[in-house]
């Protein structure tokens, strides 16, 4: 027995705009739920075309399962069906529709899928309403994703202008590409049409080009000019305990690499516009009086004497005239990565609690805004130096845990004790999950960007999918 999912939005963008972003090579990663795991092994380069096969591996537990889709247009949109894979069978028809009122701008995007289970109806009894489940809360996200992608790109055009140097084709090259926001940052900017190079150590891709921190060598390829870099390459903080060595490991991957990639571009023919250099938000003191902006002194301790040597290894840069944005990064929440991925287990499963005492406040910042403000610097030349990138409203670690728990409805009552924390991660625990660390993003909000997530509730539901689904609007 064929079952049937649909879901509409309202968009506000053309059907054509929306069909084209559709087909553009970063529209699936960017759609894909980020507590899903799904790996694209086959795809046109070009983007979807009639008849595009598809190939993808996705992964249960420890099992890895191939599902391939072919797709075919139709007049309303496109639609793929499953060749190989877990169901039965499946159809998703996309669809793209002006809305209902010839005077308004925008238009509707539905997803309408058919499918069905494997084992008839012994696998509707047993997997039917968990595959439901899964399913409602894939599109709510992507439908979540769509809306806040598409009203950002407006934004963005309203006070930049269409004829922005920034509108396709660009050329950005990306440091740190294989990670969390480097994977994010990379789709995302191939939505909008850009060409996006990523820098790693061992290429294994088209566009990937490789470097050597040890040689201090990166290998451009010839004739091809980057309008924008990205660095985000350095050794993941939150690994362990902090001995002499692993410190000294911390420092030197930013130190490094950010000085290879000033130099570098500073001695090109033709200059990139503008180097975003990934940062920290841990750049201040510790349990301030007041909010830190971008103007307050620096802090004493690791993690602020890291921050001060990575971003002045920028300097050649500056110097040959290139502008600098230092995106001070706060918790960047995800459920693919870092701090929220690892919380998630422990708070489903109902061991969830705060942190210490619990006032200390967490700089922290939904993914999608990181994408947004990136996009955001790259566009305003006046935003230089370092920016704060994190979230304008001030959360604790206490009304971060309740509101976790909250979305996914469980209690959080198991505290995780200080003196404990301390003896298991010491100077890191300190400076990282202990410290009191109020920051405002000043620059950001006084160049006129608008956070879409500033709420830890609201950030929380739309990344674990839990958003409330809005009612269909009416289609011409």
């Amino acid at each position: 027995m064929k079952e049937s999912l649909e879901q509409t939005s309202k968009l506000p963008v053309s059907p054509d705009a929306l069909r084209a972003w559709h087909l553009m090579p970063g529209a699936f990663a960017r759609l894909q739920p980020p507590w899903e795991k799904a790996r694209v092994i086959e795809s046109p380069k070009e983007g979807l075309h009639e008849g595009a096969i598809v190939k993808l591996a996705v992964e249960l537990g420890p099992f890895s399962l191939p599902w391939t889709a072919e797709h075919h247009f139709t007049s309303d949109g496109f639609v793929d069906r499953q060749l190989k894979g877990p169901f039965t069978y499946w159809e998703h028809h996309h669809r793209f529709l002006p809305v209902a009122d010839p005077d308004e701008k925008g238009s509707l995007l539905t997803d309408a899928i058919r499918y069905t289970l494997p084992l008839g109806k012994l696998g509707q009894v047993v997997a039917g309403p968990m595959v439901r489940t899964k399913l409602e809360r894939m599109f709510t996200y992507r439908h979540s994703t769509m809306i806040s992608d598409t009203k950002h790109h407006q934004k963005t055009l309203d006070e930049f202008g269409a004829g922005s140097r920034w509108n396709p084709p660009s050329n950005i090259l990306i440091t740190g590409v294989t990670g969390m926001v480097g994977q994010a940052l990379k789709s995302y900017f191939e939505t909008l049409g850009h060409t996006v190079y990523g820098v790693t150590r061992k290429p294994r891709e088209e566009n990937q080009i490789a470097w050597d921190l040890e040689k201090m060598t990166i290998d451009l390829p010839e004739g091809i000019h980057f309008d924008a870099v990205i660095h985000l390459a350095g050794s993941n903080i939150a690994e362990g305990r902090w001995t002499e060595e692993r410190k000294q490991e911390i420092l030197s991957s930013r130190e490094r690499g950010t000085r290879l990639i000033a130099q570098t571009f500073a001695h090109v023919e033709k200059k990139p516009a503008v180097i975003l250099c990934a940062s920290g938000a841990n750049a201040y003191q510790r349990n301030p009086q007041t909010p830190h902006t971008e103007a307050s002194p620096s802090g004493s301790g690791f993690l602020p004497k890291v921050v001060a040597v990575w971003e002045q290894a920028a300097d050649p840069a500056r110097e040959a005239g290139i502008r600098v944005v230092h995106a001070r990064l706060g918790v960047v929440l995800s459920p693919a990565g870092g701090a929220l991925k690892k919380l998630l287990p422990l708070f489903q499963l109902g061991g969830g609690g705060k942190v210490g005492w619990g006032r200390q406040h967490m700089p922290w910042i939904a993914l999608d805004d990181v994408l947004y403000a990136f996009d955001w610097m790259l566009r305003d030349e006046d935003v230089d130096g370092a920016v704060n990138l994190v979230s304008p409203e001030l959360t604790n670690n206490e009304q971060f845990t309740d509101a976790l728990g909250r979305v996914l409805q469980r209690p959080t009552v198991v505290p995780a004790p200080s003196f404990a924390l301390k003896l298991a991660f010491g100077e890191m625990a300190e400076e990282t999950i202990l410290a009191d660390m109020p920051v405002l993003p000043q620059k950001l909000q006084e160049a006129g960007f608008h956070f879409t997530y500033p709420a830890i509730e609201d950030a929380l539901r739309h990344l674990l999918g839990k958003s409330e689904a809005a009612e269909p609007p009416e289609a011409a």
